[in-house]
């Protein structure tokens, strides 16, 4: 056993560990319509990507003389062990029946089993059945990293200027503008209304001071409307910088 070679898997960071376990539930419960996955950071999948090509690259299928010295530990535990002749040709028919499953599957806890099943030596299925719950997680967790080696990047929101709108756009953005500050105009001027009640026999005015807010809360919150109102707020200052 000692010039055979079982390459290790990749070591996972554990965000990637994390988004993998992840993955392999979303596809174990997945369902027609399901929500989409989440985004994940460029750096995230691309080490998925290098993970998956490292793993696919270790999971190289058993051979004869691997799995000769895999199972000598127990050799002698069974009531009819096989001639070294009758154990060659047994390690041929079992790698040919574990042709899909990968050296890091025929692990310590899977000769264990297979010791406990019988006191008979053991056929190829038999064998198989040991290693293959292990093969599965395997494929399972590869299959994963792949998955997520495949999603695109989230886009970053695309920001629309002002200044980039056609004239029908300015146009209509400038009325639903408008039409927000009118709205702020009519909420201010009914809180005054409600904080004043000696005078609400009066139009409740607007104070500059609330309205240069109102424009500025538009520009903070990075809509479409963003670039109108910091056209109107800069005018707006102007116009008190010429009075002053």
């Amino acid at each position: 056993m000692s010039d055979i070679v079982v390459r290790r898997m990749p070591t996972l960071s554990q965000p990637l560990s994390l988004a993998v376990a992840d993955e392999q539930r979303r596809e174990a419960d997945s369902m027609p319509g399901g929500f989409p996955p989440p985004a994940l950071a460029p750096s995230l999948v691309a080490e998925a990507d290098r993970a998956a090509k490292q793993a696919r690259a270790a999971l190289s299928p058993a051979t004869g003389p691997f799995i000769l010295s895999w199972v000598a530990p127990i050799h002698a535990g069974f009531s009819n062990p096989p001639s070294a002749r009758e154990s060659a040709v047994w390690a041929t028919a079992v790698a040919k029946a574990c042709a899909r499953v990968p050296m890091q599957a025929f692990t310590e806890d899977a000769l264990i089993d297979l010791a406990a099943r019988s006191k008979f030596w053991p056929s190829a299925s038999e064998v198989l059945a040991v290693v293959q719950p292990e093969a599965n997680r395997l494929f399972s967790k590869v299959l994963a990293m792949e998955r997520i080696a495949r999603r695109k990047p989230p886009e970053a929101p695309k920001k629309v200027s002002f200044t980039d709108l056609s004239p029908e756009q300015k146009a209509i953005d400038d009325a639903k503008t408008r039409e927000m500050v009118d709205r702020m105009k009519a909420a201010i001027a009914e809180r005054e209304h409600r904080t004043r009640p000696e005078r609400a026999d009066r139009a409740a005015p607007v104070s500059l001071g609330a309205l240069m807010a109102g424009y500025q809360r538009v520009i903070d919150s990075g809509s479409s409307y963003a670039e109108a109102a910091r056209i109107r707020l800069d005018n707006l200052q102007k116009g008190l910088q010429r009075e002053e």
